[in-house]
This record gives structure tokens, C-alpha cells and sequence, in this order.
């Protein structure tokens, strides 16, 4: 869900189709082809260039840390060991670490308690940063943190971070903690109440659908990451994955957190994408219990309202199209049958496209075939297909 696999430094090969993590940020693809040369000097550009825009810095240290670990992480390991101070070694070391640990089958219990204490050396790098909260969110997917309710993450980190903290009732300070957080969402600064009525109302119906949150969860690592970028895109998902069914919770639970994230945050902003991401976990599950045909996918007011109101607004602005979102947004309306809209956004995203999620509902567990057959049938042409030429010039 949302994670981010490398297919390719540059694959053209599925009927023109780019299936490039890095899309058209042409300076991640340069540092990820550097990376795979055992190389980092175009790795530390790219991620200098982040430490004021966590999004793009959650992004770009994914895509890297994929490519890294193909290596074993060590062009990591060398970035590591001749700049061991450096926020940005620290940190690609940290998430190559998280992504080995995940991928590891014999030594996983090693790889963790690495990758775990490469997280909390990141976040000791730079405090400000998401990102290594983010990478831990990803982690908790192994059960290595303790699962927690909402009510009880917020003690801990209240009593972690402000032990002498005012003295009031626990239920107060629980309304107040997630109203701030709620404001935190929508926006709003967390020490003064919001501009509007309307607004207002948001915050607090918002803040009332996160105290109903009954799952358990990391929620100590989401109350971190909200702290530090309460729209973290990533952290989201990361999230949603520990409520998933495959990680000990449940479809109620995606819900729930989804619901809650979707009123708190702005119309606009491409939070407003993950109940389709619960909704793609929630068939993942089913069909592990072969009950994946009872899975609903016509709930069209959302996919439609995202459709309107984040995707139009962001292709009228110009300039590149998040690929991630535009193949979630695609699927959901290609599964609800508004097919008008979804040839619309994946004709907005050639070249690019992204495997997920149609891998999860391709019987052959091929997004790349499942991807190509949607276009065809949406009559959506295929990219042309580039010379050989043209790909070494693209390729650098």
C-alpha cells in the first residue's frame, strides 16, 4: 500500500509505459542511478535540497533507501561511514536499514534491532524531521513496538515529552490533544482556534472521530510524526498499513482512521486519498480469506470528490503530477466504473505510472498487466515507445 518499489531505473519496456519510482523528478532518478554505481554525492544533493520539505524528503529517501538495499545498503554504509554527522547519511542509512529488515527472512530479528537504532540516531540528527518516525511507522508493521489505543499513546508521549505537564483530568487532556491535532490537519495554528465557524465545527467533529478510534496500534510513533508534519502523506499510509488486517487489525480500523483524516484535512490535499487506499487493503485481506468479491467498490463520492477537488486543481496548477496518488485515484474510479474520470487521470500521468494498486487486483498479481489492460479498455493510448537513443539519453 503506497510503499514504493523499484522496477527499474528507467523500464520502458511494458508497452511504452514508464515504470519509474522516481517519476519525473529527474534529480532522484540521477541519485538513484548513482546509488546503484555505489556512488553518493548525487544521494546527498538530492537530499540536502529536503530538509525544508519533508514530503519531497519522505519520498526521495524511500526511493533511494529501495535501490540502496539492493546492495546490501552498502553505498549507504560508505555515505555513512565518511560522514557519520551528517543528518542526511544518517538518515538514507536509517531507511535502507528499515527496508532490509523487512526484506530479511534469517536474520530479521538482527535487522530490526539495527534498523531501529539507525531510526532513533536520525531522529537525534535532525529533530525536526518526520522521516525517521515515518521509517519506524514502516517498521511497527513487525510488531516490534507495543500496540497501544489512542488514549494511551498520547500519555506516553505527553508524559515523555512534558513529565511536569499540567495537572488536569485525563479526559480533558484528552479532548485537547485531539483537537490539536485536528487543527494540526486542517491547518490551523495548534494555539489558537480556528478562523470560522465552519471551521471550527470541522475541527471538532474531526476531533471527536479520532477519540472513537477504538484499534490498537503505534499510535506513540503517529503522535510524533503529527508533531513534527501533521500531513505527512507517508506517515498516513504507514499507519493505515498497522491498522491493515495483515498487521493485526482490521477493516473497522482502517475506517475509522481514514474517516477521521479525511474530515480534518483540507478538501485539496491528497490525505483525502486514503479511504481508497483502505479500501484496496480491505480486498487484500478478503482475498486471503477468498471473500474478495463481497468487497464493495462503488462507494463513488469519495473517489469522485477527490477526483474534483484534488486532482483537477493540481493539473490545472501544472508541473508534475504526483504518480503514486494519480494510480490510486485511477483504480479507485476504474473500479467504481466512472471510466470517464479515471482515462482522464492516466492519461494525465503518461508516461509515468506506478504498479499499485493494481497489482493487488490483478489476478496474475501483475500491476504492469493489470495497469495496461485498464488503459486499453478506458481507450487511453500507450506512450510511444522510446529509441534506443533516446533511453541512454534519458538514462544519463
Amino acid at each position: 500500500m503506497a510503499g514504493v518499489a523499484v522496477i527499474g531505473a528507467l523500464s520502458t519496456g511494458r508497452s511504452g509505459w514508464v515504470w519509474d519510482p522516481a517519476s519525473a523528478d529527474e534529480q532522484l532518478a540521477a541519485a538513484c542511478r548513482d546509488l546503484e554505481a555505489g556512488r553518493f554525492g548525487l544521494a546527498r544533493e538530492a537530499l540536502v535540497a529536503t530538509r525544508e520539505d519533508f514530503a519531497t524528503r519522505a519520498r526521495r529517501s524511500m526511493v533511494m533507501a529501495s535501490v540502496a538495499a539492493a546492495g546490501e545498503g552498502e553505498a549507504a554504509r560508505h555515505w555513512l561511514r565518511e560522514a557519520p554527522e551528517d543528518p542526511d547519511a544518517v538518515l538514507l542509512w536509517a531507511r535502507t536499514a528499515v527496508v532490509l529488515a523487512l526484506r530479511s527472512l534469517r536474520v530479521r530479528d538482527a535487522w530490526t534491532q539495527l534498523a531501529v537504532r539507525a531510526c532513533s540516531e536520525a531522529a537525534a540528527a535532525f529533530p525536526a524531521d518526520p522521516t525517521p518516525w515515518v521509517a519506524l511507522l514502516m517498521l511497527a508493521r513487525l510488531g516490534v513496538f507495543p500496540r497501544v489505543t489512542v488514549r494511551e499513546g498520547w500519555a506516553a508521549y505527553w508524559a515523555r515529552h512534558e513529565p511536569l505537564g499540567p495537572r488536569e483530568h485525563p479526559d480533558h487532556l484528552d479532548a485537547r490533544w485531539r483537537r490539536r491535532v485536528a487543527r494540526g490537519l486542517g491547518g490551523h495554528d495548534q494555539h489558537w482556534p480556528p478562523p470560522s465557524r465552519a471551521a471550527h465545527n470541522r475541527v471538532e467533529v474531526a476531533a471527536e472521530q479520532l477519540g472513537l478510534i477504538s484499534a490498537r496500534g503505534p499510535w506513540e510513533l503517529m503522535l510524533e510524526v503529527w508533531a513534527r508534519d501533521p500531513r505527512s502523506r507517508e506517515g498516513h499510509h504507514r499507519m493505515l498499513e498497522c491498522l491493515s488486517p495483515r498487521c493485526g487489525g482490521s477493516a473497522r480500523a482502517m475506517t475509522q482512521f481514514a474517516t477521521f483524516v479525511v474530515l480534518a484535512a483540507p478538501d485539496d490535499d491528497p490525505l483525502q486519498l486514503l479511504p481508497l487506499s483502505a479500501r484496496v487493503e480491505a480486498y487484500r485481506a478478503a482475498q486471503q480469506d477468498d471473500e474478495a468479491e463481497r468487497v464493495v467498490w462503488t462507494e463513488k463520492r469519495v473517489c469522485v470528490n477527490a477526483y474534483f477537488d484534488w486532482f483537477l486543481p493540481l493539473r490545472k496548477g501544472g508541473g508534475p503530477l504526483p504518480v503514486t496518488d494519480c494510480s490510486l485515484l485511477a483504480h479507485a474510479l476504474y473500479m467504481a466504473g466512472e471510466r470517464t474520470f479515471a482515462g482522464a487521470v492516466i492519461e494525465a500521468m503518461r508516461p509515468y505510472t506506478a504498479p499499485y494498486p493494481w497489482s493487488v487486483t490483478d489476478p496474475q498479481q501483475d500491476g504492469a498487466a493489470g495497469f495496461i489492460e485498464a488503459a486499453r479498455a478506458l481507450h487511453v493510448p500507450a506512450p510511444r515507445r522510446l529509441s534506443g537513443w533516446e533511453r541512454r539519453e534519458l538514462s544519463g
